[in-house]
């Protein structure tokens, strides 16, 4: 279970993404430094089969107006970034009509849609896709439709179960600690338990992270969360953007 995640941001540290050489880029603002994706995403109709665009907020702690209808006037709705979250918002794009962005939304109840203006956004795209499969306690990633690992993975008990759904990666954290629960890294999913409202000082938010205790990958045991080997979460972490979508399957 992602909760606690704000105490743990401020404890540890959001993580910088590696520049496609492998290595660090120049000391940004947090904003800049978690922006989604490629920097300059492709035209609509240039798009891949496997690519999804990405909407950020244009500044960290900044809340988005969401629109029940492209076109509208007023927001139905204001989106703001998660309790103790240091990052920009992060929307995955359904779409793109006419200056206006559907997307998914970092809210319950889980697989909640709204519209953003683009102009509120910054848009980055991506090629890769996280597939959770609850039934073979499996996590499978593709990058551009092509497979590039299977893990064998950790779901919750059965009274309080790993939701199946669409999510997407909305944020990357590295403990403060080691050997933790959490092991080496953790992103934060944008779909929620829909047992737990509130456990462990957060809200309940679904996580996808490392472990301390490989002997619960294959069985259910966590409190909702998906719990990987520390060097697959490693390999993800060096290589998904945020953005990315992330699909349960029963």
């Amino acid at each position: 279970m992602a909760a606690g995640y704000g105490a743990m941001v401020a404890a540890g540290s959001l993580v910088d993404p590696l520049g496609e050489d492998g290595t660090a880029g120049p000391k940004r603002s947090l904003a800049e430094r978690l922006v989604s994706g490629s920097s300059r995403p492709p035209p609509d109709d240039e798009l891949g089969r496997h690519e999804r665009l990405v909407a950020t907020a244009k500044e960290a702690g900044e809340a988005i107006g969401v629109y029940e209808e492209p076109g509208d006037r007023e927001p139905e709705q204001s989106v703001e970034p998660r309790e103790g979250q240091e990052g920009p918002l992060v929307f995955s794009v359904l779409e793109s009509r006419d200056g206006w962005l559907e997307v998914l939304l970092p809210i319950r109840p889980n697989e909640s849609t709204g519209w953003i203006r683009e102009r509120d956004v910054s848009l980055g795209a991506t090629k890769w896709e996280i597939e959770i499969d609850l039934s073979a306690h499996e996590v499978t990633a593709r990058e551009g439709g092509e497979l590039f690992d299977r893990w064998a993975i950790g779901l919750g008990q059965p009274e309080t179960p790993t939701p199946p759904g669409d999510f997407y990666i909305t944020e990357l954290i590295k403990p403060p600690e080691e050997g933790t629960i959490y092991g080496d890294y953790v992103f934060v999913l944008s779909g929620f338990s829909e047992k737990l409202v509130r456990y462990a000082g957060g809200n309940g938010e679904l996580g996808l992270h490392g472990t301390n205790d490989p002997s619960g990958l294959g069985q259910d045991v966590s409190h909702g969360c998906i719990r990987m080997s520390n060097s697959g979460i490693t390999e993800l972490a060096e290589r998904l953007p945020l953005g990315t979508p992330v699909t349960v399957i029963p």
